[in-house]
């Protein structure tokens, strides 16, 4: 079970849907889909449903699933499963151990971007939102890692 104060339930919340629309973005991406890049392999959408296919990864460990319906990771025999309802409901299901890796590989992901394609793709990807973003573009990584080690540091309590 994983306990955050709401306000970082909010910030969680907020980082989170953005963070799914910059997937997409990524996935959508003209010069070549950067999840594809980073070694995703993907698994279409069942035939008649109208959901994205599933991009899938293992990576140091941890296996991320990627959807238009949610993010799963899975490490050491534990899951969590992140998806757009609100967190406040999700959160204090959650495992603490599997949700730090999973914010922890955000992070990771977010730092890759920039070395892979630089930080003007992600700031380009969020300003092609019909709403501002919550968060800066160059703030997402830091963001990411500050959740995941407060949500590490709760876990080992």
């Amino acid at each position: 079970m994983t306990a955050l104060p709401q306000r970082d339930v909010q910030r969680l919340e907020r980082l989170f849907d953005q963070q799914m629309w910059a997937f997409g973005r990524d996935a959508t991406r003209a010069q070549g889909n950067l999840l594809a890049l980073r070694g995703f392999t993907r698994t279409p959408p069942p035939s008649g449903r109208d959901v994205s296919g599933t991009y899938r990864l293992e990576e140091r460990g941890l296996g991320v699933e990627l959807s238009s319906v949610g993010v799963r990771g899975c490490v050491g025999g534990r899951e969590v499963f992140l998806d757009r309802d609100p967190m406040a409901k999700q959160v204090p299901r959650l495992d603490g151990v599997a949700l730090s890796a999973l914010l922890a590989w955000f992070a990771d992901y977010e730092g890759w971007v920039q070395a892979a394609v630089g930080p003007a793709w992600r700031a380009a990807s969020l300003e092609a939102r019909s709403r501002p973003p919550a968060f800066p573009a160059a703030q997402m990584q830091g963001l990411w890692r500050a959740l995941a080690e407060q949500v590490e540091g709760g876990s080992r309590r």
